[in-house]
């Protein structure tokens, strides 16, 4: 009997943001979340099918207060610089309605007892 090779990769495209436009928007049904071989990965259903992005800590803010299964635009902002000196690459998160964001979360304070 032949073996049938059971895989866990996606077979999306997986964005790379070096080679994308300041601007572009990348729209669809946000699938959620999961690790990569180099870190977080978002899956997106898009019109032209299924697409896979990076998530660099900008992006994972953002996408921390969408819904999996709501309809998010994602724009690219391009590489931009902090404070400190260190580029990152910048993001501004939409949603088509407010059901599909979630609330803030709630800030830690300092001697909390969940930093523990």
């Amino acid at each position: 009997m032949p073996r049938i090779r059971v895989d866990s990769s996606n077979s999306a495209p997986i964005v790379k943001w070096a080679q994308v436009e300041p601007g572009h928007v990348f729209e669809g049904e946000y699938l959620g979340q999961r690790e990569g071989k180099f870190g977080p990965l978002a899956d997106l259903e898009t019109v032209e099918g299924p697409m896979t992005l990076p998530v660099p800590a900008a992006l994972g803010r953002g996408l921390a207060r969408v819904r999996v299964g709501g309809y998010v635009a994602i724009q690219y902002d391009g590489l931009k610089t902090s404070k400190g000196g260190r580029d990152f690459h910048a993001f501004t998160v939409f949603v088509e309605n407010a059901d599909d964001m979630l609330p803030v979360p709630p800030r830690r304070k300092s001697g909390d007892e969940t930093e523990r």
